[in-house]
């Protein structure tokens, strides 16, 4: 009407002024009437699917919204939920719509770049994306740093066995998602291969099979921070980046938008592991994230894992201490890495009884030793493959070798992977690393 010169009724004016609200602009202005020149709005009766106005709504809905031939169940879907929320007085946006048009299975189409429908779609298929890739790591044991040739091992409930306490001292041990759910901003503290990373990778697997749950964003300190020079240089970017740098690269900017919303204005819980493997820029990243937080949501939890030499930076950033613990059933962790292992070699029944015995003997001598994560895992690899061992070795003997392997593919790995700013990292050798665990286990038992 307004386009031809016409007559505006009162239902024309009262939409134009609606338009002027929800656009944010003066009825007469320039900008206003430039909008108007370009919108087109149609008024169609849609009572029933004999209706013109019900044809033309599914016409518009298909290759558009939902792939053809789905327009007129799209347009079904969305009169009888319009219909329900007009009864009940109830507003709905675009996002309430795609929902519907999502819960009623409707093959939807999207595109970054497209409709606003079309964003909503490719927002929650890159999401659905992210969150299966982190729920695929639940329940798995992987063996790369120790082993080039194991498949992973899958091993039930293992989040509940992870176990944390208030300080190195205490025996009194929580379950560590118990914790986190309570206090959502940990700091949690762990020897060399107590399992810090397998247990903070655990807690993302199990948020993220949870739409309910807080987003885990899952950041590798060291990996995200390797050319930060200050603390500025920290930014929800450089995190968010970090954590979906696995994702297909025609999903990642529309994922890393929806993870600075979350961050941002929603409910997420970050995570980021190493912060001693920062090395000497540890305090610096810590100084980043604490200034960080302050840009956060006050739904947003934060937890931080860490070696004890990076007490210091930690307290920083004011979070609860927890302390991991050694994992409840580690020693079942380890028979089933033997089984798996002498599984898939030719045994005679008595060489895998004399394999499993082996084993048994190391973790009845030397329980402590046997309860390091990785230590462990390792020498179940180690007796189970009898690689670089035989059957007159002591106990003695595989703790030796399978630290020296751990060293090799462990310690070494971790101080190089620095990266230039850690100068004396790259002067380690294994024997350098082998002759000061030599020397510290010399000094303890010899102590007065």
């Amino acid at each position: 009407v307004q386009r031809a010169d016409g007559v505006l009724k009162s239902t024309h004016q009262k939409a134009l002024d609606a338009l002027a609200k929800r656009a944010v602009l003066p009825r007469g202005s320039v900008r206003f009437e430039r909008l108007c020149a370009v919108l087109y709005a149609w008024h169609v009766s849609a009572d029933s699917s004999q209706d013109a106005g019900y044809q033309l709504g599914a016409a518009l809905l298909d290759n558009t919204v939902v792939e053809t031939p789905h327009g007129a169940a799209a347009f079904g879907a969305l009169l009888a939920r319009l219909h329900s929320d007009a009864g009940s007085a109830s507003r709905s946006r675009t996002a309430d719509w795609w929902t519907w048009l999502n819960d009623a299975r409707l093959p939807l189409i999207g595109t970054p770049n497209g409709s606003a429908a079309q964003r909503l779609t490719a927002e929650h298929d890159a999401l659905d994306g992210y969150r299966r890739r982190l729920a695929e790591r639940k329940d798995v044991v992987e063996f790369a740093l120790i082993s080039d040739d194991h498949p992973p091992l899958r091993v039930p409930k293992m989040l509940s066995s992870v176990r944390v306490a208030r300080s190195a001292e205490s025996e009194m041990g929580y379950e560590f998602s118990e914790v986190v759910r309570r206090h959502q901003q940990v700091v949690l503290f762990g020897l060399p291969g107590s399992g810090k990373t397998s247990a903070v990778a655990q807690l993302a697997a199990h948020l993220a099979e949870d739409v309910d749950a807080p987003l885990p964003i899952f950041t590798k300190l060291q990996r995200a921070c390797s050319a930060v020079t200050d603390a500025h240089d920290i930014t929800i970017a450089l995190l968010v980046n970090d954590a979906i740098h696995t994702a297909p690269e025609r999903e990642r900017a529309i994922l890393a938008e929806v993870l600075t919303q979350e961050l941002t204005a929603g409910s997420a819980l970050l995570i980021c592991d190493g912060l001693d493997e920062c090395g000497s820029r540890a305090s610096m990243v810590a100084d980043g994230l604490a200034r960080l937080r302050k840009e956060f949501s006050p739904d947003v939890g934060l937890v931080v894992t860490t070696r004890p030499s990076s007490a210091g930076p930690a307290a920083k950033l004011e979070l609860r201490e927890s302390w991991l613990l050694k994992p409840m059933r580690g020693d079942v962790v380890q028979r089933q890495i033997l089984d798996s292992v002498t599984a898939r070699i030719e045994l005679t029944d008595e060489q895998r009884a004399e394999r499993q015995a082996k084993l048994k003997k190391v973790q009845r001598q030397q329980p402590e030793i046997a309860s390091v994560p990785l230590l462990g895992n390792l020498i179940a690899l180690l007796i189970g493959l009898g690689r670089d061992t035989d059957s007159a070795d002591t106990v003695a003997d595989i703790l030796e070798k399978a630290i020296e392997q751990s060293l090799s593919r462990w310690e070494v790995h971790r101080s190089r992977a620095g990266g230039s700013l850690e100068p004396v990292a790259t002067l380690l050798s294994n024997g350098i690393l082998w002759d000061g665990f030599v020397e510290i286990g010399w000094l303890l038992t010899h102590e007065p």
